[in-house]
This record gives C-alpha cells, structure tokens and sequence, in this order.
C-alpha cells in the first residue's frame, strides 16, 4: 500500500508542472472525452480481497488543456455478487507531447455492493474516495488507447474501511477541440 501511495504522490506532481506552463503553447485540446473500458477490481487489497473483472467508463470536460471534470463509472462481478462505482471530480492532464498524455484525478461519490460483496447480507451504498492515475496514448486525431490507469478506491462497508485497487484499460474518442 505505501508503494502504490507514493507512487501516486509522485504522479500528483504532473499537474503542477503543466500549470506553469503557457496555455497559447498547447496548439489544441478535445473540450470532451469518451472512456470506455475492461477494468480489474481488487475489492479490500491486502486483507483477503476479492478479485473482480467488469467495466469501466467515464466522460470527461477538459476546461483548459491541462483541467478538467471527469464522471467516473464502473461495475465489476465476481461469484454471482458485484461492486459498482459512480463517482466525480476533477482531472489533471499534461498535454506537453501530443502523442501522450498523462493525467492524475481525484474523485469523490458513491460504492454500492451487492449481496455477498464483503460479506454483506443485502445491497449498500456507501461513500467513496478515489485517487488515480494513467497514461492516454493516441491512435489517431480523435481516437486513444487508454495504456493503463491505475485508482486507488476507499469504500466504507459495515462501519470497516477498505483499500479497493482498480487497473482499468480501454479506448478513449475525444471531441470538440479548442485551440
């Protein structure tokens, strides 16, 4: 857990370099994007978690070429029970290379498990936190390749906290591009 954090401190940085930096020297950036994706669930990591597999999806307003708002969704199974997440906040990109474009969120909202996730006896939503980070790689002018992003999730179930590690790719279509 201390690695994954640290590492996530260090990507946090990302942003703070790409806001000193002159908008007019980005040439353009998608005003939206479209993310969707397999992601891997690792419900309650380190203490006898559940491994799940499902899908993840967001839609994103980037406000300048380095800050945005994303709406964060995903669903995973495992065993006949299952975890959804539905989440927002905001997005840091650094846009320096065009090619590839790195990026650091921070979400706040909501995680609902079913019956059987962590051992719960019926259906609860509960509050949730995530912090994460990854890396966009482009395919062509609006299309991208989602290489990793990597969420930290907190979750709050029967009074316990758990540490949810998410790893997410897919395809992102960007849209509306400003200069």
């Amino acid at each position: 857990m201390r690695m994954i954090f640290r590492l996530l401190v260090l990507v946090c940085c990302l942003p703070l370099a790409a806001m000193g930096r002159d908008p007019a020297t980005v040439e353009s950036f998608p005003q939206g994007e479209l993310f969707g994706g397999y992601s891997f669930f690792f419900a309650n990591a380190g203490q006898n978690g559940n491994a799940f597999n499902g899908a993840t999806g967001s839609i994103a307003q980037n406000l300048t070429p380095w800050f945005g708002g994303v709406f964060d969704f995903s669903t995973q199974w495992h065993s006949g029970t299952n975890v959804t997440t539905f989440m927002y906040g905001p997005v840091f990109s650094y846009r320096h290379d065009p090619k590839i474009t790195p990026f650091v969120r921070f979400l706040a909202g909501g995680v609902r498990g079913g019956v059987g996730y962590l051992n719960i006896s019926k259906p609860q939503t509960t509050w949730g936190l995530d912090g994460g980070a990854g890396v966009d790689a482009a395919l062509t002018s609006n299309l991208s390749i989602r290489i990793v992003q990597v969420d930290y999730v907190f979750s709050h179930f029967s009074g316990v906290h758990q540490d949810n590690i998410r790893v997410s790719v897919g395809l992102l279509y960007q849209f509306a591009f400003k200069k």
